[in-house]
């Protein structure tokens, strides 16, 4: 055996934990999740690249969207002449590219998604005692340290993961809905507007989906019991209060109902919008690169100063659009809508494509108001996510044609 093939199957005996590790780390803001997701697409790159006779561009529309997508923005650099060095953008474009091979470097993972999904468990109870302890140390939207957006987006993605059921978990780790109890602590500290509404949505259809496994008698005294908790949350406590403070104001200033609401964020989001979309229709198809921002104040003069300020556009599907134009945004969203799909498709179980609904609900609702593909922390914990599900799906996919070529053959 060739020393390179006997080092990389020993692999097989940390992969797994490595797997693990990376979903445990997600949301607590550090170099470990990224460096595991660089890793698992190293590997996976390498595999294709060496043609081994069991490693195969999994989902190829997908992994052949995401270099189309490298490719595109490479080529925009040098027709737009955007400088090379220090451009922010051009590396995250690599990155994705890079991180659509994720799926092929967990070849040697027997289970990925449990171990995946077992790590998620970990990491939402450590998301929790972490954002607990930074409130309590009196940071008012907590971040861990840094942006609270960006931090919420990986709690949601680690909260989802969480609540799918695997085989064999644990003891210390049962398949249970309390998981998304456990992981609306965080996102409910950092007061992110886009993903609380993310949070319910998870829990009411988990809690209905629990429900249906029980007696006919506990079903509704259960649906009861939930109607009355539900109320209770809404009309008292810390719930009732965030609702008053984030929430019922924005509704109440925008439908012109408390016009003496400091609406300054809202009104810089439109702004923003408002510049962008006219940018847009003035260069469509290549876009304006790091350089979208000074666009954007000029044709929202009203507000120059306060937009200065400010980096991106606050909306992924415009911020992509003004920077790699209106096929880079074709391009990446079909590369989402191929990765989500082949799940779907394959992956089999209820659970899992339910999961995958929150999953992209969770990154339609934080991309209306932020941009998950201007971080490299955000696009990390996405494209693992993905990589583990499209792995899941393949393996799934497999079994079932040899399944149906065993029985043509009988």
């Amino acid at each position: 055996m060739k020393w390179t093939t006997r080092h990389f199957l020993q692999r097989r005996r940390w992969d797994s934990w490595l797997t693990a590790v990376g979903g445990a780390a997600m949301p607590l803001r550090h170099g470990v999740t990224p460096f595991v997701t660089v890793f698992f697409a190293a590997v996976g790159i390498y595999l294709v690249a060496i043609n081994h006779r069991r490693a195969r561009a999994l989902a190829p529309w997908f992994t052949g969207l995401a270099l189309a997508y490298l490719v595109w923005s490479l080529v925009l650099v040098f027709v737009r002449g955007d400088p090379v060095m220090n451009n922010q953008q051009m590396s995250y474009s690599l990155l994705i590219g890079s991180l659509a091979f994720i799926a092929n470097g967990l070849v040697l993972v027997r289970d990925p998604l449990r171990f995946f999904v077992v790590g998620s468990r970990v990491g939402v109870v450590a998301a929790t005692i972490a954002a607990l302890s930074f409130h309590l140390l009196g940071e008012s939207r907590v971040g861990l340290g840094g942006n609270p957006a960006p931090f919420a987006m990986v709690a949601a993605i680690c909260m989802i993961a969480a609540v799918l059921p695997v085989r064999n978990p644990p003891r210390w780790a049962p398949n249970s809905i309390v998981y998304a109890l456990i992981g609306a602590v965080p996102i409910f500290f950092s007061e992110t507007r886009a993903l609380l509404v993310i949070v319910p949505l998870v829990l009411v259809v988990e809690y209905l989906v629990w429900l249906r496994t029980k007696p006919r008698g506990s079903q509704i005294l259960g649906a009861v019991a939930g109607v009355v908790l539900s109320a209770g949350l809404l009309s008292a406590g810390p719930v009732h209060d965030l609702i008053e403070r984030v929430f019922t104001p924005v509704i109440l200033h925008y439908t012109g109902q408390d016009v003496e609401w400091n609406s300054a964020t809202g009104d810089i989001r439109l702004a923003l919008w408002e510049g962008a979309v006219v940018s847009i229709a003035e260069r469509p198809f290549l876009g304006y690169g790091e350089d979208r921002m000074a666009h954007i104040i000029h044709h929202a003069p009203a507000m120059h100063d306060v937009l200065r300020e400010f980096k991106h556009a606050h909306n992924m599907f415009l911020d992509e659009a003004l920077t790699h134009g209106l096929p880079g945004l074709f391009i990446l969203s079909g590369l989402l809508v191929a990765g989500l799909g082949y799940v779907y498709r394959h992956v089999g179980d209820m659970a899992a494509k339910r999961n995958a609904f929150y999953f992209l609900a969770a990154l339609l609702s934080y991309g209306s108001l932020h941009n998950p593909f201007l971080h490299e922390t955000t696009i990390c914990g996405i494209f693992l996510y993905l990589g583990v599900m499209i792995a899941v799906a393949a393996r799934n996919r497999q079994r079932a044609q040899v399944r149906l070529k065993a029985s043509a053959g009988r």
